[in-house]
């Protein structure tokens, strides 16, 4: 094949790659909080709202004494849902993550439940980053329990991009392992 050929050839692959390939967006990060005796890891999975704006869709991970068990859902398609609790207080939240923002989470914050607590507990964000406990028997404030904690966000690669790229590199190397070999044999052959 002669080398123009060739360059075209790899030109119209890497437009074809490219248009199929589509854009690499982050739908899934981790949250860490830490601070006051609380201390947690939450891996969620996101739909993107708007440029930075994501709507989590699932939940898992640990908050230092306990098993994330999952996501209070959403009431709501707009503004905050509100979840009632058993003395008449109630969470509002709207499990929306502003990962390229700081802060990272809004006054709704996300709303998940955690093994052994009978209600959902919420992390938030209003003048700092809050983890709030319902431990009820009393009227509010007194039927929380609220901790500063600071707040991380990383986006996690999605397994499909980085089987992607992986791939990629294996090719490159192969091909520079084939056109290394095909040289040295081509070399060899002319000092018989």
């Amino acid at each position: 094949m002669r080398p123009l050929t060739r360059l075209v050839v790899l030109a119209v692959a890497v437009l074809a790659l490219s248009a199929f390939a589509g854009t690499a967006s982050a739908d899934q990060f981790t949250i860490n909080f830490w601070g006051s005796g609380f201390n947690g890891t939450l891996n969620v999975d996101t739909t993107l709202q708007s440029p930075g704006v994501y709507a989590i869709d699932s939940i898992s991970g640990n908050v230092g004494f306990a098993t994330v068990t999952g996501l209070v859902p959403t009431t709501t398609t707009s503004g905050y849902s509100y979840y009632s609790l058993p003395d008449g207080s109630y969470w509002y939240y709207d499990n929306l993550l502003y990962a390229n923002s700081n802060p990272a989470l809004d006054a709704g914050g996300i709303l998940f439940t955690l093994a052994g607590l009978a209600q959902p507990v919420n992390l938030y964000y209003d003048s700092q980053g809050e983890f709030s406990i319902y431990i009820g028997g009393g009227n509010y404030p007194k039927d929380f329990l609220t901790n500063p904690v600071q707040i991380s966000v990383v986006a996690t690669p999605e397994p499909s991009t980085l089987a992607f790229g992986l791939t990629g590199m294996a090719f490159l190397i192969a091909a520079l392992a084939w056109k290394k070999a095909r040289t040295s044999s081509a070399l060899s052959g002319q000092n018989s």
